[in-house]
């Protein structure tokens, strides 16, 4: 004859959270800011690429919370709610605030960085460095242009 148990009867596992990361993902660009006791502003192009490489952190830590998720939890099965409800996802959700919160801050600075000239052959070369972080994913003859571009543009200066 087969048992069966009524959901009450039913014993949750302990809870667990998933593996902490190798390296630590989360953390905040380490330098938004150059000598902040004198207020001075780090160049846009520098903010505009620590900000990218942070979300490119988080979004590898999303991935390995997503991926331990769908193992230990069935995650692609759970309906919106059952997710939300599970402790072991608020890392997540905190990630998806966060990487939102980076990119409209990169939206911003990119925006200011087109708008400021620039004024010295180091402020050519961190445009130039955002422009083929931009290109990057397309990997086209545009992206192949700018490397190209900065590329020369360091075999010429001292």
């Amino acid at each position: 004859m087969v048992s069966r148990r009524k959901a009450e009867d039913v014993v949750c596992p302990p809870v667990s959270s998933p593996p902490k990361s190798k390296t630590n993902r989360s953390a905040m660009p380490a330098r938004m800011w150059a000598g902040t006791s004198q207020g001075l502003e780090v160049d846009p192009w520098r903010a505009w690429l620590e900000l990218d490489a942070e979300v490119g952190r988080l979004s590898g830590r999303w991935s390995e919370v997503e991926t331990w998720l769908a193992r230990e939890w069935g995650w692609f099965a759970l309906t919106p709610a059952e997710r939300h409800s599970l402790p072991q996802a608020a890392e997540m959700f905190e990630i998806d605030r966060r990487i939102e919160e980076l990119c409209e801050e990169r939206d911003r600075l990119l925006e200011r960085l087109s708008a400021t000239p620039a004024s010295d052959m180091g402020a050519v070369a961190g445009k130039l460095a955002v422009a083929i972080r931009l290109l990057e994913d397309e990997e086209g003859l545009a992206h192949r242009l700018v490397v190209d571009a900065a590329k020369g543009l360091a075999s010429t200066t001292p």
